[in-house]
């Protein structure tokens, strides 16, 4: 219990300072990672259409990523 207490705590306390910006191609997300996660969802929802479809999932091991 105390484990999972101090996970949580960890996570609630998480600053992920993410950034967006176009690029020629698309859009480049910058974010700050978790110790807890190796995996990260990023989902982008535009103002006229749900784009779900565009929402990839990538694996980190570094602490700051960007895809």
């Amino acid at each position: 219990l105390v484990a999972s207490q101090l996970i949580l705590e960890e996570l609630l306390l998480w600053n992920p300072n993410i950034t967006v910006r176009k690029i020629e191609t698309g859009l480049e997300v910058n974010f700050t990672t978790s110790s807890l996660g190796l995996e990260y969802l990023i989902l982008l929802v535009g103002e006229k259409e749900n784009c779900w479809k565009r929402s990839c999932s990538m694996s980190c091991c570094s602490k700051s990523s960007s895809r």
